[in-house]
């Protein structure tokens, strides 16, 4: 069996023997390709879809170690260690207040362990949360109106910054090797919450693309994740959504990658205690 064949398998990605190639359903995120249409050389790992031209290499995708990754894995892994040994938070500590009621069901020590906080001078009448890297250093700030959902529900500063996972693994229980993604800064903080605390958001359903989802997942392969579930919120867009972050998932990482459809019409921030008991249960 070539190296090809393995992913696939792996990946449980249906296949089809054709030569010296194998058929599969295009890796192209915005193909809905109904009939196998892009050929994999079982030798080289090049594919190319028939159909909309979408090319690429397996095998170069999923990034097999170099001397420039592991040094890139080893750094990660050490900062993420003094991480938790020192439990620092770099963010403006003078231009803000801390949450001191529950919000949205969500109790006030997950509050305080996101960094949320008011500032009416700089995101009046909003909830806001620091985005931090992996070394805990403040991206962004997101604010979300308190008490209303009139658009723009959120705010972003600065800016059309590209944004990490959120948040960022050591806030996370990653001792399973699972790594649960949702859409939203409100679906991952409510599940922690909730006591589901291998959970991250993508912020945005356009956030990750064929080039920066493999260094965005990094830290999280760096913590021992070998897996990811994607739980996205059960509407049309949600489960397409999900269906594509599932293809990048697949063809530019070397994880095994699921998808999860919640039942119902409930999105991950509006899940009770004893619903995120049972996806616990189902999931994990």
């Amino acid at each position: 069996m070539s190296r090809v064949e393995e992913i696939l398998d792996k990946k449980k990605i249906h296949y089809v023997p054709k030569g010296k190639d194998v058929l599969v359903k295009c890796f192209n995120p915005e193909h809905e390709d109904t009939h196998p249409s892009l050929r994999i050389d079982r030798e080289t790992g090049l594919y190319h879809c028939l159909s909309c031209g979408y090319k690429g290499n397996l095998l170069t995708q999923l990034r097999d170690p170099t001397p420039a990754y592991t040094a890139k894995v080893a750094k990660i892994k050490q900062s993420i260690s003094k991480l938790r040994a020192h439990r620092q938070v770099s963010y403006p500590a003078d231009m803000h207040s801390p949450i001191t009621y529950e919000y949205r069901g969500i109790g006030i020590d997950t509050l305080e362990k996101f960094g949320a906080f008011k500032s009416e001078e700089v995101f009046p009448d909003r909830i806001v949360i620091p985005i931090l890297d992996y070394d805990e250093n403040l991206v962004c700030m997101i604010g979300r109106y308190e008490n209303t959902d009139i658009s723009p529900k959120y705010l972003m500063k600065p800016k059309d910054v590209q944004t990490p996972l959120f948040p960022s693994p050591i806030k996370c229980d990653l001792s399973s090797g699972v790594l649960i993604l949702v859409e939203g800064l409100f679906d991952v903080i409510n599940l922690h919450d909730k006591s589901l605390t291998n959970v991250a958001a993508t912020l945005g359903t356009k956030q990750l693309t064929a080039e920066n989802i493999f260094d965005k997942l990094l830290p999280y392969m760096s913590s021992g994740v070998s897996k990811i579930v994607i739980v996205f919120d059960p509407d049309k867009s949600g489960i397409e959504s999900a269906d594509k972050l599932k293809k990048l998932i697949d063809y530019n990482t070397d994880l095994v990658c699921e998808v999860y459809k919640l039942p119902g019409s409930k999105d991950p921030g509006s899940l009770t205690y004893n619903e995120v008991q049972t996806l616990k249960s189902r999931i994990m």
